[in-house]
């Protein structure tokens, strides 16, 4: 009965820490951008319009129909890649995500500011 008790907490740990989000910095965000990855920039319209990375999807994380709408689409097997402007709104929306069950949640430490800081392309 001990044993199965311990194998169940490693299975129960192991789960846990798959779908951990983890907040990386520009280099290892960009390096991670892979054709499967889902890319999320949870700002509103106007800050998405001024400049977006290539490829993203946008949902604004304070409203909560649309980025209900949005995240409902997206499939949580495959990576999800979240940033907004500073890093305080995808930390936040990384958890809900977390929460719905995606497996893989990546946070751009610093947001879209860390990006551009660093000469990284906008569309």
């Amino acid at each position: 009965m001990k044993n199965l008790a311990l194998v169940f907490t490693l299975f129960l740990f192991a789960l846990a820490s798959c779908v951990n989000a983890q907040s990386v910095n520009v280099a290892t965000f960009e390096a991670g951008l892979t054709p499967e990855v889902q890319l999320l920039d949870v700002r509103t319209q106007e800050e998405f319009e001024e400049g977006h990375l290539k490829g993203a999807i946008r949902a604004d994380v304070n409203d909560e129909a649309e980025f209900e709408n949005v995240i409902g689409q997206l499939d949580k097997e495959k990576p999800v890649y979240i940033y907004c402007r500073s890093g305080k709104r995808s930390s936040e929306a990384a958890e809900i995500l977390k929460g719905k069950g995606f497996i893989q949640v990546v946070d751009l430490d610093g947001g879209i500011l860390a990006w551009e800081e660093e000469g990284k392309p906008v569309e």
